[in-house]
């Protein structure tokens, strides 16, 4: 089943059986029998219908329970894309992650040290 090198809490992406698509951090798993996650989410429609969103795979567990899915029940695992695994880490932790707008220009920062150097 593992064929990419995936490290513990990458971010991934899993297809189940069931058709159920979910992201979680990685936590350990074999190719034989099983693969452990953490942080289990799975996408639900957004509330405007235009979208998609991130809701709990189980509500009435810690959030932070590690979970064993049994091989036979996953269809895929993958390292998720780069900016879904951004909002992953945004609506799980509280860490907000800097884009490209929000970081300054590099030009900008050096014409304004060499305009105070003059």
């Amino acid at each position: 089943m593992l064929l990419e090198k995936l490290n513990e809490n990458d971010i991934v992406t899993v297809k189940l059986k069931t058709g159920e698509e979910l992201l979680a951090k990685y936590v350990a798993g074999d190719s034989a029998t099983s693969l452990k996650l953490k942080t289990v989410m799975t996408l639900v429609s957004s509330p405007d219908g235009k979208g998609f969103a991130l809701a709990p795979y189980l509500f009435t567990v810690d959030k932070n329970a590690e979970l064993t899915f049994k091989s036979d029940n996953i269809m895929t695992v993958s390292k998720t894309e780069a900016k879904w695994a951004s909002g992953f880490l945004q609506s799980t932790t509280s860490i907000k992650l800097a884009t490209q707008n929000d970081m300054p220009d590099v030009n900008q920062l050096i014409n304004s040290i060499n305009q105070k150097d003059k």
